[in-house]
């Protein structure tokens, strides 16, 4: 558990949540893997935020679209508190969320997160899972985040900022769609901004980010601990309004790794807008790093020859381009008209608007 002092303002507005109707509803179920909780609407989610220390390892399932638009006139206008985060004792406390949230092919739409005062900051604060006791760098338990879809989000903290978390440790997550905006002072990514030992499979995201020293990352600003992504996709843009005094930040197509930090069969497409000097993007994490990875030259305004895995677009619309990429269950593409797309998100999407319009 981590604290941080909080603004006397930012205190009083957190404590008359409740004011403005997000008051905590405990869901249906007992927590197993048979009895799951049941999210059927926001002051669920609300409840999950703030009991994160008292249902560890627990079972969620997401029973319903759930419009979170109301958010953002909550805490006078800076919205949601991230899943794991409430005031204790005059704090900021964040208690790690740590089992099981399964999406169920369901959306959280319109989430509205405003707080520079938050360091770690998603639909989730933090995300962890149980280290193995005497092999420290391996889990006995992983927390899983699935089948979700983030529609029309918009989230800006401090610093740490991602779609679904600001900070992953050891979590699986799959099958995930994020749509919407990002922005942070510092240290931004499309999923999460930091993970460790992570393994991440087919998502998608297309976000536009903004972030003032242009520490961004298309999945993620940074990635240790032999975390894995694969079949993933990012797109959207970047914006950077202001130059940065920084000397060593720069965007990452892919997001910073080390270790064993692993990306294969990933696509980026992302566009750079502001200041020219962010054109040149570079490769972090080092090319030896990336299996079957590719981006869209084009959008970066960079040269194909910069970088082995840059690619036009009209190359990036032929299935030959993409070396060892699973064409029949995994991925689509319709060849000369788009890039490749993720069956399995794509079909979660369609029923998700089929819904919308019944």
């Amino acid at each position: 558990m981590k604290k941080r002092v909080f603004s006397f303002f930012c205190l009083f507005l957190i404590a008359s949540s409740a004011l403005a109707g997000n008051t905590p509803v405990k869901p249906e179920g007992s927590g197993s893997a048979a009895d799951p909780y049941l999210i059927k609407k926001i002051e669920n989610l609300v409840w999950l935020s703030e009991n994160t220390d008292k249902v560890k390892g627990q079972h969620f399932l997401l029973t319903a679209d759930i419009d979170a638009a109301e958010t953002k006139d909550w805490n006078e206008g800076y919205g949601f508190l991230p899943i794991g985060c409430k005031i204790e004792q005059g704090e900021l406390a964040e208690h790690p969320f740590t089992g099981i949230f399964e999406g169920n092919g369901h959306a959280i739409m319109n989430l509205f997160i405003n707080n520079p005062a938050l360091e770690y900051a998603g639909l989730f604060g933090t995300i962890s899972s149980v280290r193995h006791k005497t092999f420290p760098k391996k889990f006995t338990f992983r927390s899983r985040i699935s089948n979700l879809i983030l529609y029309n989000i918009n989230i800006s903290g401090g610093s740490n900022v991602g779609a679904l978390a600001g900070r992953a440790t050891g979590c699986e997550v799959a099958n995930i769609y994020a749509i919407g905006n990002l922005q942070a002072k510092n240290q931004l990514g499309g999923l999460f901004s930091i993970c460790s030992g992570a393994i991440i499979s087919n998502c998608y995201v297309q976000v536009d980010f903004q972030n003032r020293d242009c520490s961004v990352g298309g999945f993620f600003f940074s990635a240790h601990e032999d975390s894995r992504i694969s079949s993933c996709c990012v797109a959207g843009s970047c914006l950077f309004p202001k130059a940065s005094k920084r000397k060593y930040y720069y965007p990452s197509i892919f997001g910073m790794g080390s270790g064993d930090y692993c990306a294969s069969n990933c696509l980026v497409a992302l566009k750079l807008k502001g200041s020219q000097k962010y054109n040149n993007i570079v490769p972090l994490p080092p090319t030896n790093q990336l299996c079957s990875c590719y981006c869209s030259a084009e959008d970066l305004n960079v040269k194909r020859d910069a970088l082995k895995f840059l690619m036009s677009n009209e190359a990036l619309q032929r299935k030959t381009t993409y070396v060892n990429w699973n064409f029949k269950k995994t991925w689509s593409i319709e060849e000369y008209k788009d890039r490749p797309r993720l069956r399995s998100i794509d079909a979660m999407f369609s029923k998700f608007l089929e819904r919308r319009t019944r």
